[in-house]
């Protein structure tokens, strides 16, 4: 008798563990870790586009020193650079042979910021494509050579931008500009 109550509880526990396990899977959000580094990759893209409102048009073309890129190259390198860096590490699209030399000093801030912008949500967009599974579990090889994530990778690109970013921000200082305040979404 022991050992049928046994066997009976057994069975019992299994069918409850199988039907919470799939009312669990029923109920799982659809999020995706895309969506959340979106959120944030959105406000860089405003911050971006801020800080070339914020310069004005006179000093687009600022640099600190012979040997530094201007204020608006700072800002052409972003969006040209989050492109090739989001489609190598996202993508295994390489960089390409030949990038284009984008001369920032023949743009109006308008063409600047209309170029980032599109550039900016090219790798939004290859952002968004990412699946957990992909950005979890599939390495890619760093400019180091060494052996990281997907999602590691997409953190790269961001980190890339902030630091590029805040260069920005300390050239509009040196023009003697306020850059626009700093925010987090």
């Amino acid at each position: 008798m022991n050992y049928a109550k046994s066997l009976l509880l057994l069975l019992s526990l299994s069918l409850l563990f199988t039907q919470c396990k799939e009312q669990q899977e029923q109920k799982a959000p659809s999020y995706t870790i895309a969506q959340e580094q979106i959120e944030v990759w959105d406000v860089a893209i405003e911050q971006v586009l801020e800080l070339a409102d914020a310069m004005p048009d006179e000093l687009m073309n600022f640099r600190p020193h012979d040997s530094m890129r201007s204020f608006a190259e700072q800002l052409i390198h972003i969006g040209q650079s989050s492109e090739i860096i989001t489609n190598l590490f996202l993508k295994d699209i390489p960089r390409p042979d030949n990038v284009p030399v984008i001369n920032a000093a023949n743009m109006t801030k308008a063409d600047i910021k209309s170029y980032i912008k599109e550039k900016l949500e090219i790798a939004r967009a290859t952002m968004a494509s990412m699946s957990n599974k992909e950005l979890l579990n599939e390495e890619v090889t760093s400019f180091a050579g060494n052996k990281m994530t997907r999602l590691e990778g997409m953190q790269f690109v961001h980190d890339h931008l902030t630091n590029h970013k805040a260069k920005a921000n300390l050239y509009m200082r040196l023009a003697g500009q306020i850059p626009p305040k700093y925010k987090y979404y």
